[in-house]
């Protein structure tokens, strides 16, 4: 059909920018792939492929602070960093990850049109995982010291998006009021449609390859990985 069809040829062409063309969705919906039978999130051979998990370099490396950041590039361009915070619930762990974005340059800039009809901006950026820490145990005060301590350690830090489901609303709230004005601060409710959401775009963007995270000797040997 897009040998035919030139509109049709730019539709698969921006699917195939948005959901990757190693997705199972750009690949059931037009390379008629059957895929059904996976019944996985993600393939262990797409996780670790090199272009996804960095085995060498500087980026493939775990960072315990953001002052020695490699640049996104030869030009000497700077990451902008976020972190995400997941409260642990019960015998669960509280989890930050800090990750660099390109916002300066998205991989993706179009519009598309969604099921009502309307045309929206899409865009994508290319992300790098630079770190991550946990804490156990329900000492809410403690993590919440500890976590802007750690956060502190980012300067490039410019968005926290935050877990404030339940409990997580009070942490939200405190990290709100307390940052106000030196980072953004966005609370991030989970139900069971933000992680349906959120999975089905994690899995595009993994697809997409515009997600990558370190994995050298040294990083798998950590006790976090």
């Amino acid at each position: 059909t897009t040998k035919y069809n030139s509109l049709y040829r730019e539709f698969v062409e921006k699917e195939r920018q948005r959901l990757g063309e190693d997705s199972d969705a750009f690949q059931m919906s037009f390379e008629c792939k059957f895929l059904l039978q996976r019944g996985m999130f993600i393939t262990e051979q797409s996780l670790f492929d090199e272009t996804t998990s960095i085995p060498f370099g500087p980026y493939s490396e775990i960072y315990t602070d953001g002052f020695h950041l490699p640049p996104i590039d030869d030009t000497g361009r700077q990451w902008d960093v976020v972190a995400g915070i997941d409260f642990g619930k019960k015998q669960d762990a509280t989890w930050v990850t800090i990750a660099g974005v390109d916002w300066e340059k998205p991989v993706v800039d179009e519009m598309v049109e969604r099921p009502d009809g309307e045309e929206v901006r899409y865009l994508a950026f290319k992300r790098h995982v630079f770190g991550w820490r946990r804490w156990f145990g329900s000492d809410w005060d403690s993590q919440f010291h500890e976590i802007l301590s750690y956060v502190k350690q980012w300067p490039q830090l410019k968005r926290m998006i935050v877990d404030s489901t339940a409990l997580g609303e009070v942490m939200f709230d405190r990290f709100a009021v307390t940052c106000d004005g030196k980072y953004e601060v966005v609370g991030l409710p989970f139900s069971k449609q933000s992680k349906s959401e959120g999975y089905k775009y994690l899995a595009s963007e993994l697809a997409s390859k515009r997600v990558t995270f370190p994995y050298s000797l040294q990083t798998r040997k950590n006790p976090l990985f």
